[in-house]
């Protein structure tokens, strides 16, 4: 994650949240609103494999960050939900899960 560009202290702070996400071993499906439930994967010229860690428009949004993950211990039938919003300088963050409570 130290590649990805963060426009301010906010920025960062969802990234930090994102990353203890991946770090505990969820996978990011993508945003929230258009989450394809598979992890993206793209191909190198090399024949290798790179995990997209980061969404694109991941920060597109000026105030609030939402992220779609799936963990391979829970099955592909529940999904996760990151979502936080910058209030002043701060980072107010919620994570959810699909199952039913």
């Amino acid at each position: 994650l130290d590649a990805v560009p963060a426009r301010n202290a906010v920025d960062s702070a969802a990234l930090v949240a994102h990353g203890t996400l991946l770090e505990h071993g969820f996978v990011c499906v993508g945003l929230s609103d258009a989450a394809s439930q598979a992890p993206v994967v793209a191909s190198g010229s090399d024949g290798g494999a790179t995990l997209q860690l980061v969404p694109p428009g991941w920060n597109a949004a000026a105030d609030s960050y939402a992220f779609s993950y799936v963990h391979p211990l829970r099955g592909s039938a529940e999904t996760f939900t990151l979502k936080a919003m910058a209030i002043g300088g701060t980072l107010a963050g919620h994570a959810a899960s699909s199952a039913p409570a």
